[in-house]
């Protein structure tokens, strides 16, 4: 039994690094993003696991001999893994420490690598091929970096993002203006941003209006997507109406949508004109086999900001004529 369960412990042991990494950059705030079927997810672990094991194989050789790095004796791991235990050398294989730090080592960056690459992913939309005409790089970048989970996209307002980002810009330029290097502007917006305690925001709002291609920022942009959405379910057999922002959502074990949460949730009768009463409390849980319909809808917060500066300019006219730039 042992002769059987060593070689198959020393596979899986081998396998872990792949696994990691998948694992690691399919999930997004405790939510999975992918679902693909066990085989694929086997087969590329396998390929991601070959690929650790290579260049942990070149390192341990490049630098056999500093500290605990030995060169790895190849042909024990495959006695080991084909159980023919009486092809090892035993005085290279029973080493604990080196054989520990080879794996957890793999394991550390597996996980860390993962992370990484996904963050980078998603913060430049390389998971999918953007615009009407994708060139040929993105399209080969949306193939290896892309997420099997539309209902991710759709809620974060990702797709949306693409798509409005330089019609934001040009919008935020229209209310504001193009900065010049005259910092008295640039100290009255910062001004009204410490007022209303959103100095971050104005940052960025700068940004978009110095930069000489409006579409630059996008990603910056993409930030202060709020999303919002309007749902028909019933309550005590009734029909109402029910709108909110989406402050989070949650999916079952098979990948579908389970529950919405709302933040400032109001409602009303279906059929009523009447205005929308808010729902008591801070989160308003929705489940999504309970709705009957799903409207949503995006907004921008850096455009909303700045339609606010836009009337606290125009209003208190805290930039005068002169230190307006030149149209």
């Amino acid at each position: 039994m042992g002769s059987i369960a060593l070689p198959a412990v020393i596979f899986m042991l081998s396998l872990l690094p792949g696994y990691i990494l998948i694992n690691a950059y399919n999930r997004a705030e405790g939510a999975p993003l992918n679902y693909a079927p066990f085989a694929v997810t086997t087969t590329k672990a396998i390929i991601y696991a070959a690929f650790f094991h290579l260049v942990w194989f070149a390192i341990c050789h490049a630098l056999h001999g500093v500290g605990f790095i030995h060169r790895v004796d190849i042909n024990s791991l495959a006695a080991l893994m084909m159980g023919r235990y009486d092809h090892i050398d035993l005085q290279n294989t029973m080493q604990p420490l080196p054989i520990f730090l080879y794996f957890m080592s793999q394991y550390l960056v597996a996980l860390l690598l993962g992370h990484v690459t996904q963050y980078f992913v998603l913060k430049h939309n390389l998971d999918w091929a953007e615009g009407e005409k994708p060139t040929a790089s993105q399209k080969i970048l949306a193939f290896f970096f892309s997420f099997d989970m539309p209902w991710f996209n759709l809620l974060k307002g990702r797709d949306q993002n693409i798509r409005s980002g330089r019609l934001t810009a040009l919008e935020i330029r229209d209310l504001l203006g193009v900065l010049t290097s005259k910092d008295k502007w640039k100290d009255s917006l910062h001004t009204i941003g410490k007022y209303l305690k959103i100095e971050h925001a104005i940052t960025d709002i700068i940004k978009v209006l110095e930069a000489e291609n409006p579409n630059t920022h996008k990603n910056t942009l993409a930030d202060y997507i709020q999303v919002s959405c309007d749902v028909v379910t019933d309550i005590n057999n009734e029909s109402y109406i029910l709108k909110g922002y989406i402050d989070d959502f949650y999916f079952d074990s098979n990948g579908l949508l389970d529950r919405i949460i709302l933040r400032g949730a109001s409602k009303r009768r279906y059929r009523s004109r009447l205005p929308f009463t808010p729902i008591l409390g801070d989160l308003f849980v929705l489940k999504y086999a309970d709705l009957k319909s799903l409207n949503i809808q995006y907004e921008n917060l850096l455009l909303n900001y700045a339609e606010l500066i836009a009337g606290l300019l125009a209003a208190d006219k805290a930039i005068s004529l002169e230190d307006r730039p030149p149209e």
